[in-house]
């Protein structure tokens, strides 16, 4: 009885653990981005900030480089003109190996060309790719339309800024970013469940710089993640064959006509 009552607390607490939202917060402001991926109260993902270099090492590396070049002028005459007359011999050695590398080079892209495949067999993969994209297709389009219904964009917030010295580039820029931009909201809109917090396209003809401000809150239940995405994979292992089946027998074919 106690193991029945382990086990149901168990899976009672799988099941609630999935149903939990994910909340991702992304924020790109300023030029600066930040996203963060929260579950629960724990964040799981904050974005790392570089930290800055220590001024100790800068220091360290200006001191090391002014010995060097106090090392460097401290070489007598004599041992500069050795040193010039290695030196030009060397770049002569590399100047003949990349030479020789160049022509090898030039060699094995000929016979790269020579065994290139004909425009017949680059058909043939091209039609077989087209074949496995829809055999794939068909069967993840159902788990990928949920996993899109089920991801919910809140408080989504464009503020744009379009700026430049000449007026009619301007105007032009203005005009093709607030077609792409509606024209993407719809597109996000049929796709995933979505909430528009504000909309701003300004065009700024005195401004240089222009303002891309964006941010956005995406939430999602991994049970619904995890379940197309085991739907997904169940109906690739059940059409392994027909998916790789044609590239099987096209490679068995090549080899016997090889042999």
């Amino acid at each position: 009885m106690t193991a029945l009552i382990v086990i149901a607390a168990i899976i009672l607490f799988f099941a609630l653990a999935l149903n939990v939202k994910l909340r991702a917060r992304i924020r790109y402001i300023g030029g600066e981005l930040d996203f963060r991926l929260k579950y629960l109260w724990f964040t799981i993902y904050p974005m790392k900030k570089k930290k800055p270099a220590n001024k100790k090492n800068k220091a360290a590396k200006t001191k090391q480089g002014t010995r060097r070049k106090k090392d460097k002028s401290d070489i007598p005459p004599e041992n500069e003109a050795a040193e010039k007359t290695v030196k030009t011999e060397q770049n002569m050695e590399i100047s003949e190996n990349a030479d020789a590398e160049f022509e090898e080079d030039t060699e094995e892209a000929h016979t790269e060309k020579k065994q290139k495949e004909k425009l017949s067999d680059k058909l043939d993969n091209l039609s077989e790719l087209i074949e496995k994209i829809k055999i794939i297709w068909g069967f993840s389009e159902k788990r990928l339309r949920r996993i899109f219904t089920h991801i919910y964009i809140e408080n989504l917030m464009i503020d744009f800024v379009i700026a430049g010295e000449d007026a009619c580039k301007t105007a032009v820029s203005y005009g093709t970013v607030s077609a792409a931009v509606y024209n993407g909201i719809s597109v996000i809109c049929s796709l995933f469940r979505t909430k528009v917090k504000s909309v701003d396209i300004a065009c700024d003809f005195d401004g240089k710089n222009p303002v891309y401000d964006v941010a956005a809150d995406i939430t999602a239940r991994p049970s619904t993640l995890l379940s197309a995405v085991l739907g997904i994979l169940g109906g690739f292992i059940r059409n392994y064959k027909s998916i790789m089946g044609k590239s099987d027998k096209r490679q068995s074919n090549e080899s016997a006509a090889q042999l």
